[in-house]
């Protein structure tokens, strides 16, 4: 349509610049064949921009506006202005093209000269085309109107983050999930908006944080916006919040740019899930090839051969070893028919490999094993242990496959030969031997004799030890021609012991009244199984027993020497603990007062070395009590827990500081209360946890307590220091008996501590085995059957020695109504030095004392403060004392309490004799209490506090 213009305007240039819809504006090139483009859109923009008002109004008017008026059909030309370009283009025409009162289009002519009467031709020319432009531009808009909100609606529907950018980097649009994952950015995003000024706001806002913080936000920006700009980017970005997204930017055809954001923080977190399964899985694919690298190594350097056997097949698969144990190597194939295995058997052996119990639907699981011959490629016989399992059955519990491994025994069996052997020769030695042997096995019946007991005793297999059950021609006597008690015989001591029981005598006598003297040896031996046989071998004495008879009266004499020794040594024990004290009191009472360091530590090496003594002394007494026959049992309920938990507290600190581990174990019965007496087995872990602390220098300690219902309550002490060899385990519980001749001067102690434990367990009714080897450790167990307290009955308060604090005065209930005061105390004892114990711990205390230095003093200071109305709240009389002792004393104040009805007042034995069995021996003798020199502060306190005490432990 232009180009039918250009010959009317005189062959210029011809623009046509239509306006269409709101907002929509074209080009379109001019009448010398040039299309639309920049060029013609700027040089129209800069021709008609400075007119398009007055072109709008009117003005300017060159023609009549009437005769170039069309009929409305079309847009017509309106008027025309003539302007005068201001750059040199020459005079242009300008010619409005107006619609319906509004500015629809423009055309401009340039350098053209036109003549008014041509301006109607051109007008129809020109508003026909701008009709044809309009409706062709309705339809466009209404095309892409539709396609954008396709498009949107496409957008929005996304899950996707979308935003699109013009060709300018300028915002245009985005969808919701836009606004869901970057509301910063949705919040300040606007039409038209820099994809960099968009940046900088959200930045500004301090709402968001760029995934690498370690930028400002000016670099962040400069590294970001290349990303923008390629033709098409993607990659995955970790936000600072943690979310990851991959970004998708693509250019549009017309240069714009769309930007696709997807969340992928559940992917990258599964991805993550997987790489920790997969080093798991890695670890454990590694830690299993480790284990069976080890199990390999393992089996190769124990020599163990594998096999499997596919029961369906009837096929027999083996490992390296399983050949070299028949001499193969690796010429035997790896796998082979089970016809074969059994060729190899021996003959004797086939039945058990082919009808072994295990391949019995009922066998279950369990694991099985036999032993078998099978030809060695050298062609002997190599015996074999076969231990297996059935690892898979079918559903009628045949076994399908079977696994399983071969042991070398060959040799084990030419050992077993050999003993067998050697047996045989040891059974022709006993058969042939001029003394009586006899074997019992665990339970007391006879297993074995030899002729020559047959010969004595007419002795057949099966007869009990001892005869309980009558079935014995003879009956067993003492020498002296008493009762025989059933732990004297020779089976029961033996039993007892630690080693060989040597030279017991007793009698045998016949029904026709014959009796014979027999000398026996009895030793235990283990069976396996924790059992325990017993050898006795005997002789015949009778005839020598007249010439033994004054062996046996100077043994008398002996006995009657060694019971001597234990009175003195009795007696004696007042004479030492006496002096000690006074050495022990005031070494405490010095203790109290100094505060110089280094006085301090030689008090403190005084007081240790005084208790060493008063353990040593304390050891002998107890010997002493029980060579004598003085020694008795308390027999009252207690729980064990009561009685380790303290013994434990003292060792666990002495394992300390040797920088021993110590451990206690227990079992869920040590609550229970039992009927025993809990002081003896407390010195019995003592002497045992001391000697394991002891003799221990590193390793550890430990302490098994067992008191299950029902059962014995069992002790085991384990050590791990220098342990014994059996000759010194066999002597170890004799007295003054040590593991060597330097254990003195390296370790100390007398030797009696495991003498003095074996009598108090043997008191008990119990037993203590003693388990040793050199530089493995030490371990005795002792068992004790002690008795449950009735579940009824209610359980008996347990005697305990408590370090309560001494009141610093009179109870108010023993004064005046409303009256306290501090004790008033008297104390007699003949020693100056123990009274000035005394008085030094009383003054700590905070009482009054007042002393005299015999019994009869004390009888006098006693009545004279009755008399002053100022009685004693307690007394405390040494038993030994000159003039008058502290039981004559005692006995004096009890008589005149009785005769004038006077209160009882307390009245404490001081002794240093060994102390009664129990506080009851001491109550029954008139004294309330005793106290036991040498005594501390803590067992002063609990004296006048009214309870009782032994001293130091």
């Amino acid at each position: 349509m232009l180009d039918r213009i250009v010959p009317h305007v005189g062959g210029g240039r011809v623009w046509l610049m239509h306006f269409g819809p709101p907002g929509v504006a074209g080009v379109y090139g001019g009448g010398d064949g040039s299309r639309p483009g920049a060029v013609f859109r700027g040089r129209a923009n800069h021709l008609i921009a400075p007119w398009l008002e007055p072109l709008r109004r009117g003005e300017n008017v060159l023609a009549d506006s009437a005769a170039m008026a069309g009929d409305g059909a079309t847009p017509r030309v309106q008027g025309a202005l003539s302007v005068m370009a201001d750059n040199g283009l020459g005079r242009c025409l300008l010619l409005p093209v107006v619609e319906n009162g509004a500015l629809d289009g423009v055309l401009c002519i340039e350098n053209a000269d036109i003549d008014p009467v041509r301006l109607g031709y051109l007008a129809d020319m020109v508003g026909t085309m701008v009709a044809a432009l309009s409706l062709r531009e309705d339809i466009l808009v209404r095309e892409s109107q539709q396609v954008r909100r396709q498009m949107e609606s496409a957008l929005n529907a996304l899950p996707d983050s979308a935003v699109l950018y013009d060709a300018d980097e300028r915002f245009v649009t985005c969808n919701p999930a836009f606004h869901r994952h970057f509301p910063e950015f949705a919040e300040v995003a606007r039409p038209g908006m820099k994809l960099e000024e968009l940046f900088r706001r959200v930045l500004a806002g301090g709402r968001y944080l760029p995934p690498d913080t370690s930028l400002s936000g000016e670099e962040w920006i400069e590294q970001a916006l290349p990303a923008f700009r390629r033709d098409y980017h993607t990659d995955e970005i970790r936000m600072a919040d943690g979310r990851w997204f991959r970004r998708v930017h693509s250019r549009t055809s017309d240069g714009g740019l769309i930007c696709i954001a997807i969340d992928i923080t559940a992917r990258q977190r599964h991805i993550a899930a997987l790489d920790a399964m997969n080093d798991e899985l890695v670890t454990v694919l590694r830690e299993r090839d480790e284990a069976r690298r080890r199990l390999v190594a393992t089996m190769a350097a124990a020599e163990v051969g594998t096999w499997e056997l596919d029961a369906r097949t009837e096929t027999v698969t083996i490992g390296d070893h399983w050949a070299e144990i028949l001499g193969y190597g690796h010429e035997l194939p790896r796998s082979f028919p089970l016809a074969r295995l059994e060729e190899m058997v021996h003959a004797q052996d086939r039945d058990v490999l082919r009808y072994h119990p295990a391949y019995d639907p009922d066998y279950g699981a369990r694991g099985f094993e036999f032993e078998m011959r099978l030809r060695h490629r050298a062609g002997h016989w190599a015996w074999v242990l076969s231990r297996g399992q059935v690892m898979q059955r079918d559903d009628d519990g045949r076994p399908l496959r079977i696994v399983g491994v071969h042991l070398d025994i060959s040799e084990r069996k030419r050992l077993q030969e050999e003993v067998d052997a050697g047996q045989a020769q040891l059974r022709t030695a006993m058969e042939n031997s001029v003394a009586a042997i006899v074997l019992y096995d665990d339970e007391g019946r006879l297993v074995f004799h030899n002729a020559e007991a047959a010969r004595i005793l007419h002795m057949v297999p099966g007869m009990r030890c001892g005869n309980p059950d009558g079935d014995a021609p003879w009956a067993l006597e003492a020498v002296d021609g008493g009762p025989l008690p059933h732990e004297d015989t020779p089976y029961v001591r033996a039993r007892a012991a630690s080693g060989p029981v040597r030279d017991i005598r007793y009698a045998v006598r016949w029904p026709d009244g014959t009796r014979r003297i027999l000398t026996c040896n009895s030793v235990a031996i283990d069976a396996g199984g924790g059992r325990r046989n017993v050898v006795l071998s005997f002789q015949d004495i009778t005839d020598q027993l007249r010439a033994t008879e004054s062996l046996e009266q100077a043994l008398a004499s002996a006995e009657e020497m060694n019971r001597a020794k234990s009175v003195f040594l009795a007696n004696m024990s007042h004479e030492i603990r006496t002096p000690l004290n006074g050495v022990l009191g005031l070494a405490e009472v010095l203790d109290m007062q100094l505060v110089d360091p280094a006085h301090k530590r030689m008090v403190a090496s005084i007081r240790q070395s005084g208790a060493t003594l008063l353990t040593v002394l304390n050891s002998i007494l107890d010997m002493s009590k029980i060579e004598a026959g003085k020694l008795e049992l308390d027999s009252v309920p207690f729980a064990i827990e009561e009685v380790i938990a303290p013994v434990a507290a003292v060792y666990a600190v002495q394992a300390e500081e040797k920088g021993l581990e110590f451990e206690v174990f227990s079992s869920s019965g040590c609550k229970a209360r039992r009927i025993g007496d809990p002081h003896r087995i407390r010195q019995i872990l003592h002497n045992l946890l001391n000697n394991a602390v002891k003799f221990t220098t590193d390793g550890s300690v430990t302490l098994d307590v067992s008191c299950r219902p029902g059962r014995p309550v069992v002790l085991r002490v384990s050590d791990t220091g220098a342990g014994m060899t059996r000759e010194q385990a066999a002597r170890a519980f004799d007295k003054f008996e040590q593991a060597d001749a330097g254990t003195t001067r390296r370790f100390g102690g007398t030797g009696l501590g495991l003498a003095i434990v074996r009598e108090l367990v043997g008191m008990m009714g119990g037993t203590i085995t003693l388990e040793a080897a050199p530089d493995e450790g030490t371990t005795v167990i002792v068992s004790l059957p002690l008795a449950c307290q009735d579940a009824g009955e209610a359980p008996a308060p347990v005697a305990a020695r408590t370090r309560a604090a001494m009141p610093a005065t009179i109870p108010p209930e023993a004064a005046a109504p409303g009256a306290t005061r501090p004790l008033r105390i008297l104390g007699a004892d003949d020693n100056a030095t123990n009274l000035e114990v005394l008085s030094g711990m009383i003054a700590q205390i905070g009482g009054s004392l007042e002393t005299a230095t015999n019994g009869q003093e004390a009888v006098a200071c006693w009545e004279a403060a009755r008399a002053r109305a100022e009685p004693f709240d307690i007394v405390l009389l040494d038993i030994a004392m000159p003039v008058m002792d502290g039981p004559a004393a005692m006995e004096r104040i009890r008589a005149v309490e009785a005769r004038d009805g006077l209160p009882r007042v307390r009245i404490v034995a001081v002794t240093g004799h060994a102390p009664p069995e129990g506080p009851l021996a001491s109550q029954a003798g008139g004294f309330d209490a005793y106290l036991q020199k040498p005594y501390d502060l803590r067992a002063l306190r609990d004296i006048l506090a009214g309870g009782s005490a032994t001293g130091q432990d």
